[in-house]
């Protein structure tokens, strides 16, 4: 849906109408959908030139922050002891570790673009699932008294032609209420009227991309993407600088009244001594503006905390793990921030998973992030057996950090050495009746 198709833009507030147009220009720099500076230029015979560039560097932005966040996956385990079967809940729900890692890069790209995230719990005859919500068409109210809370949740969505909303009420008390209703004849009607929610806490769970203190709402990973739009409005008067001067401009007289045709593989003669012939070239050098076009993108890439990939600084095969902390500082001191933003909604997203399961109100998610950096897997290697005979952790958290499901591991284990058992039981009774 968009906001051409949206045909009852006045159901929406001032500020809400505001929301929408900012996260929706976000997402038209994520896109691609850049200004177009340069007017195309039709030639004779039909074709049209186009010397605009679109540098889609916002997305780059966004998606190299997101490899960062969940470019590796996410682990968990709950804290509290012998929490096998709420694991097991948990698992059934999210899927397996390749619907987990999807549904959270997703995630993470919804944020990174429009600076929030939502998720919706639902839960049916079918089963309870996660939702990853479009955060632009979510409308919150927040709680004036508290603005990391929410009073009402507003999502919008089309069927067709037809606009329909659920409303996600905080009554008060502790009580939540949800309807849903449709856009008729310049008015909203219930579809399904008001049902109590049996939680006191709502069935969107919520949070920030990053930062903006006093604010529900949190900032995306393209707060300062203006400067794509000087990027490619230099790149593209480069780009037709260099398309008309590519070859020398030929010009001259005294060759006849009609315009010269130049023909790089044959000579030109004139039989007038008046006659001239010369190139017309472009009269400085483009090393200016191009420096001033890297100069942008460092810029970008500056206020972004994002690093460019250069070749030249980079040198992957020279770079030790401490020279990539420092080379990517800014970006890993940012995913670390997004973590606790992320990771805060994730541990009451899964607390609030359980107690719909039946196991309270009290379990609580610890998160195994990996390292976003690329690592020496013998020296992780080393350090986890070092930390393991520390007893510094326990197996099941290495198990996990690794990607291993430690109570299915550990059930084939078992079911090994029982096998092992059984045989070598086998082979003393043979070697004691003589079949050995």
């Amino acid at each position: 849906m968009h906001l051409n198709d949206y045909a009852h833009l006045q159901t929406l507030t001032e500020s809400q109408r505001h929301q929408l147009k900012h996260i929706q220009m976000l997402w038209s720099y994520y896109r691609g959908d850049f200004k177009k500076w340069l007017l195309p230029k039709l030639l004779p015979n039909g074709n049209t030139i186009n010397d605009n560039v679109q540098l889609a560097l916002s997305r780059k932005i966004v998606h190299k922050g997101n490899y960062f966040l969940f470019g590796k996956g996410l682990n968990w385990q709950l804290s509290k002891k012998n929490a096998v079967t709420e694991e097991k809940v948990l698992s059934q729900i999210w899927g397996n570790q390749e619907t987990q890692n999807a549904f959270l890069s997703e995630l993470g790209i919804n944020g990174g673009v429009t600076g929030n995230y939502y998720i919706q719990i639902v839960s049916n005859q079918k089963g309870t699932r996660v939702k990853n919500l479009d955060p632009t068409w979510v409308f919150v109210t927040p709680d004036p008294n508290d603005q990391d809370e929410a009073l009402e949740y507003d999502l919008r969505f089309m069927v067709k032609d037809e606009l329909f909303r659920i409303l996600h009420k905080n009554l008060g008390n502790g009580t939540w209420d949800y309807s849903k209703e449709k856009y008729t004849k310049a008015r909203w009607e219930y579809v399904e009227k008001p049902v109590i929610w049996p939680f006191e806490w709502p069935f969107i769970v919520s949070g920030k991309n990053l930062p903006n203190p006093n604010s529900f709402y949190g900032a995306s990973d393209l707060i300062d993407a203006e400067i794509n739009d000087t990027i490619n409005l230099v790149a593209s008067n480069l780009n037709r600088i260099i398309r008309i001067f590519a070859h020398p401009v030929i010009w001259g007289y005294g060759f006849g009244s009609s315009a010269l045709t130049v023909d790089s593989s044959k000579i030109i003669t004139s039989t007038s001594e008046s006659a001239k012939l010369e190139a017309l070239e472009l009269a400085r050098d483009l090393s200016s503006p191009q420096e001033y076009l890297k100069f942008l993108r460092t810029m970008f890439s500056e206020v972004t905390n994002v690093p460019e990939s250069d070749p030249d600084r980079l040198a992957i095969g020279a770079q030790s793990g401490f020279a990539l902390e420092v080379l990517f500082n800014d970006l890993i001191l940012k995913t670390g921030t997004k973590r606790n933003f992320y990771g805060k909604g994730l541990i009451e997203l899964n607390r609030r998973l359980l107690e719909l399961s039946g196991f309270g109100e009290d379990n609580q998610t610890q998160l195994l992030w990996p390292n976003a950096l690329p690592t020496d897997k013998q020296s992780e290697t080393t350090s986890d057996q070092f930390e393991l005979a520390s007893g510094l952790v326990s197996k099941r958290t290495l198990a996990i950090k690794r990607g291993y499901d430690f109570d299915q591991e550990l059930e084939y284990m078992q079911k090994e050495q029982a096998n092992q058992g059984t045989l070598g039981e086998a082979l003393i009774t043979a070697f004691r009746n003589g079949q050995g």
